[in-house]
């Protein structure tokens, strides 16, 4: 019979690997749906007149509490920040296309 080596939470190593695959999978795709957040409120930025590099400082500086937060929670973190940016910044109707 096969021994099964347990890692420190009683679970097997197969399963810690897959649940550290799952976990990567997971921050990655936070990490792009937090980029496309990034980059749609820099493209209204920019067509409401704001140089690129003023929409890069303003939207760095609404992430700035970011880092503090993980999974899920930093992603509605930065889409509430940067909706509040754009909802500050822009005129009510939006950018003109």
């Amino acid at each position: 019979m096969r021994s099964r080596r347990l890692c420190s939470r009683g679970r097997s190593a197969r399963t810690q690997r897959w649940l550290s695959a799952d976990r990567f999978a997971l921050s990655l795709d936070v990490t792009e749906q937090i980029g496309a957040l990034k980059a749609e409120t820099c493209r209204h930025l920019v067509a409401c007149g704001f140089l690129e590099t003023e929409s890069d400082q303003l939207i760095e500086q609404a992430l700035t509490g970011l880092p503090g937060y993980r999974g899920a929670e930093k992603l509605e973190h930065a889409r509430q920040q940067l909706e509040a940016l754009r909802r500050d910044l822009l005129p009510d109707d939006g950018p003109r296309s």
